[in-house]
């Protein structure tokens, strides 16, 4: 077999966690939404996606459930969040929260704040968003309703002095966009839908078989871009311009202020392994629909020798 060599850009990645206190969390929440209870806790729904009148508020239900053999104590939490390149939820400190424009840990409130569940017991917490007349800065607001449970006896230990031997948590990520405009001293404050794209790389894997295609996309807007208003697509082209192959992009929501790595992998046909070497033409396009009805496009492309 011949062998094969890769052709990137240079990938300069944000680094999302400098000088940004992330609380430690026994489990992981993705923007995917494949977030499952642990043994013991389970919560639905894992996503709300609301869009809210400014200066309006928004009540609702979050069923919890303890699928445990033990009575728990249950404490809720609020916590604003931003997500990683990866697409995992990271809950900002309070601190934190106050360095992320877009964090909505002060429009939620839940309660119960405290409850001891039975085994197999399910019990609705009431949360309620206030979002406010004229956010600062205008745009979409992120929060996590969290669900810390311990085991009762446990508690009493902790009561007493003792450390915590064990903690279950489990969330609700809910993601908020404002329905309209604001208008502020005569000027209106304006959605800005704003998609770029940070780094476009190949890199084959595999042992030759498969060329991994990754695009980082940047949000560079004000609220979050909804997976049902994305779309995407990879041509992989002969230099002349003949297309080989086109590969539909997976969507993903990505907040604002935050990238997210759009990484697709793509079987290379036996005919371009075993030929000779010589360079092709990898692209990306990217469309993102605005709330105004337009569409956004970005776009790159680089030569990948295969």
């Amino acid at each position: 077999m011949k062998t094969l060599r890769t052709v990137s850009e240079s990938d300069k990645r944000p680094n999302w966690l400098t000088n940004v206190a992330l609380l430690a969390f026994t489990t992981l929440i993705v923007l995917a939404f494949s977030v499952s209870g642990f043994a013991g806790l389970s919560v639905t729904p894992l996503l709300l996606d609301l869009t809210m009148s400014p200066g309006s508020s928004h009540t609702g239900k979050l069923s919890l459930q303890n699928t445990g053999s033990r009575p728990v104590h249950v404490e809720s939490q609020v916590r604003g969040f931003r997500t990683s390149d990866k697409g995992v939820a990271h809950f900002l400190s309070k601190e934190a929260a106050e360095e992320y424009p877009y964090s909505g840990e002060k429009l939620l409130t839940i309660d119960p704040v405290e409850i001891v569940l039975e085994p197999g017991e399910t019990h609705d917490f009431t949360y309620e968003i206030k979002f406010p007349e004229v956010p600062d800065p205008f745009g979409g607001r992120y929060v996590g309703a969290l669900f810390k449970a311990t085991p009762v006896e446990e508690k009493v230990e902790e009561t007493a002095g003792s450390s915590i031997k064990v903690a279950t948590r489990v969330g609700t990520l809910i993601l908020i966009r404002p329905n309209e405009e604001v208008l502020v001293d005569g000027k209106f404050k304006e959605f800005v839908v704003k998609p770029k794209i940070e780094s476009f790389s190949t890199k084959i894997i595999y042992e030759g078989t498969r060329l991994l295609i990754s695009t980082l996309l940047n949000n560079a807007g004000n609220i979050h871009i909804r997976k049902t208003d994305f779309s995407g697509s990879i041509v992989i082209s002969e230099e002349g311009g003949d297309v080989i192959d086109e590969i539909e992009i997976s969507p993903h929501n990505v907040l604002p202020a935050t990238s997210y790595a759009l990484n697709e992998l793509w079987s290379i046909p036996a005919e371009i392994k075993e030929g000779e070497a010589k360079a092709y033409r990898v692209s990306v396009v990217i469309d993102v629909l605005t709330p105004y009805g337009q569409t956004v496009k970005v776009q790159r492309s680089l030569k990948a020798e295969m």
